[in-house]
């Protein structure tokens, strides 16, 4: 398994083969090491947490480009709206069917990732999600994450009057 991280220290991206046997990633840029955690694999070496920061908030993603995903959408589109344009409805519907079919067979093709919440450190592989640990991002998930490491304590509650966030100094001052 291969860990992908950003290092701390000069903001570059960097990889560690093996994984589940490493005991440190070096960035091969700064020479930055970060210690990597054995308990966050099972015996039999799945992931059960982040092996950079041990945050057991995981979620699990196609590893694929959303740019080539997009371009692929796009490609179909124009073809179809061309055929569209000079009367050929059935080319057009044909470009359609062929842009859903090629996503499709790309979607089943293209293996999985395990991406961590906290750092965004991925992890790739066979065996990354065996068992089907880990879900798809859940974006209540990502921002309790992103609000925990932004030190922000909270939100107000659905519907509270602006009163109720932020007291008015006039309101105290005239029930004094």
């Amino acid at each position: 398994m291969e860990l992908t991280f950003e290092c701390p220290g000069c903001r570059m991206i960097d990889h560690t083969a093996e994984v589940e046997s490493a005991e440190r990633a070096v960035c091969r840029h700064c020479g930055a090491a970060r210690e990597l955690k054995a308990e966050a694999f099972d015996a039999e070496g799945s992931p059960r947490a982040c092996p950079l920061c041990v945050g057991g908030d995981l979620y699990v993603r196609k590893d694929f480009s959303t740019a080539v995903g997009l371009a692929i959408v796009i490609t179909g589109f124009a073809v179809a709206a061309a055929f569209w344009y000079y009367g050929r409805s059935s080319w057009a519907y044909s470009a359609l069917a062929a842009s859903v079919l090629l996503d499709a067979a790309l979607h089943r093709l293209v293996p999985d990732v395990v991406v961590c919440y906290r750092c965004a450190g991925q992890l790739r592989g066979p065996g990354v999600n065996s068992g089907r640990r880990f879900r798809a991002f859940d974006l209540g998930t990502g921002e309790r994450i992103r609000r925990e490491r932004s030190g922000a304590s909270g939100f107000p509650a659905l519907g509270a009057s602006p009163a109720a966030v932020e007291p008015d100094a006039t309101a105290d001052a005239s029930a004094a």
